[in-house]
């Protein structure tokens, strides 16, 4: 499993960087040092996949997920329809543990006066004009109602998380790399 990931970061980034040399991709399971070997007609490139996982957004992604199951909780303590649900963040989350039920109180409420019809789908984006019942930390919900849904599927927007400004630590893991490379 981990190997298939990797080779996707790398063939997605092949397809990305346009640079990228021309050559056969090869890996094997037990291969670690380095991840893969690009066969080119230069030569033989090593290549390193490594995850930088910021321990600030990782906690914004955990707190974002626990506030999208409470909104969960209360949404079906109404029983309402199953529903799936795609929510939209605005800017930089500010989700806490203290301020987790406003802001799943205001999530279940805006999607319980949204439910669409059987095989329907509605987005409900956010005027900025009443930010108690559509607080402006969602830009928009997407609600999608079907019929044979068992459970509700609620899922927030992974890819809006980002960190600026982390060069030091990119270095470091660079230099981390770097000083195995007589190993490979």
């Amino acid at each position: 499993r981990k190997k298939e990931q990797e080779r996707l970061f790398v063939e997605v980034f092949r397809k990305a960087f346009a640079d990228f040399p021309d050559g056969e991709l090869i890996s094997h399971e037990g291969q670690e040092k380095p991840d893969f070997r690009l066969i080119t007609s230069q030569g033989i490139i090593g290549i390193e996949v490594t995850r930088i996982n910021i321990e600030s957004l990782e906690k914004e992604k955990s707190e974002t997920r626990q506030l999208i199951e409470e909104a969960i909780k209360i949404y079906e303590a109404k029983n309402l329809p199953k529903l799936c649900v795609g929510i939209y963040f605005s800017g930089q989350p500010v989700f806490r543990k203290t301020n987790r039920i406003s802001f799943a109180t205001s999530l279940a409420n805006l999607v319980a006066l949204n439910i669409p019809d059987e095989k329907c789908t509605v987005t409900v984006e956010n005027n900025w004009k009443d930010p108690k019942s559509f607080p402006y930390e969602f830009g928009a919900v997407d609600i999608s109602r079907f019929p044979k849904s068992t459970k509700n599927l609620w899922q927030g927007d992974s890819f809006g998380f980002f960190h600026e400004n982390f060069v030091e630590k990119l270095q470091t893991i660079v230099s981390d790399k770097e000083s195995k490379l007589a190993g490979y």
